[in-house]
């Protein structure tokens, strides 16, 4: 009887370890200058040959109003594709974006708010999502889940990524280790921080 407890409560340590070691969690605090107006949430979940990845922020800003504003993004690889993505942003819970990529079998069927496309690229390997995992050497474009088209991204300096946005704006990926460490963003007036903080 003690030999089998011993070998059930193994292999659930087992599975614990395992499903433990499938799954990465990172935290983002995003700030201007040194104040802290929200924060991003980032996880990574591996089973078998599907990986998900999954954004989440929340930021509040008091300007002469209060602006509460949520991004949510859920992306579906299988096998090194993309699947589908489905990338929402609000302002005090006003849709902003709402953009779905998805994988029909045969092509990729792109919605950004109303319109909807077909892209002619049969392959999407690498989408905005895994910038926080993967430091994207080699890498020439990066799939905005966002905007519903490709982006360009190059090497600035060593493990320092410059991506371009399509109104022009350039943000910048940081890396230690592979992992992103931060993310600078140009805005309007000032430049927004996500610091990785665990």
């Amino acid at each position: 009887m003690l030999k089998q407890t011993s070998i059930v409560l193994f292999l659930i340590l087992s599975f614990t370890f395992q499903a433990k070691s499938q799954s990465l969690s990172l935290k983002y605090n995003i700030q201007i200058k040194d104040d802290v107006i929200g924060v991003l949430n980032v996880k990574r979940m591996i089973s078998g040959t599907k990986t998900s990845y999954l954004l989440d922020s929340k930021i509040q800003l008091q300007k002469v109003m209060t602006f509460d504003i949520t991004y949510n993004l859920v992306t579906n690889y299988e096998n090194g594709k993309l699947i589908q993505s489905t990338n929402r942003q609000t302002t005090n819970a006003r849709i902003n974006t709402n953009t779905t990529t998805k994988w029909d079998g045969n092509r990729y069927i792109v919605s950004v708010q109303s319109d909807r496309k077909v892209l002619k690229e049969k392959n999407i390997d690498f989408s905005l999502a895994l910038l926080y995992f993967n430091e994207p050497v080699g890498k020439s474009k990066v799939w905005s889940d966002n905007f519903g088209k490709f982006l360009n991204i190059k090497l600035v300096s060593p493990h320092r990524y410059e991506l371009l946005l399509p109104e022009g704006k350039k943000n910048y990926y940081n890396y230690n280790y592979g992992i992103c460490s931060m993310v600078e963003t140009e805005q309007v007036f000032t430049k927004v921080l996500f610091i990785l903080t665990k």
